[in-house]
């Protein structure tokens, strides 16, 4: 990983690496919620094309980004599991 002065270069941080972080961390209370259906919320990054942090920056960088993301997860989130219903 690179850095830029006192910055990381947060494209070259995958998301693997931070998915396999948070599943292996011990997290405080509070974080333990980004524990919950890790899987399924990563699948959803990797499905609108996020693969690194600085991706992920950008598409939540701003309220409105934040609610269209959220949008866009809850309507993948029901097409899912009307899927798996259907099984």
């Amino acid at each position: 990983m690179t850095t830029f002065g006192y910055y990381l270069d947060l494209s070259a941080f995958r998301l693997a690496k931070l998915k396999n972080h948070l599943e292996t961390a011990r997290l405080l209370p509070s974080q333990q919620i980004l524990q919950q259906d890790i899987d399924a919320r990563f699948s959803c990054l990797e499905h609108y094309g996020i693969e690194n942090l600085a991706q992920l920056q950008k598409a939540l960088k701003t309220k409105s980004a934040v609610q269209a993301f959220a949008s866009i997860r809850e309507k993948v989130a029901r097409t899912q599991k009307k899927g798996t219903m259907s099984h």
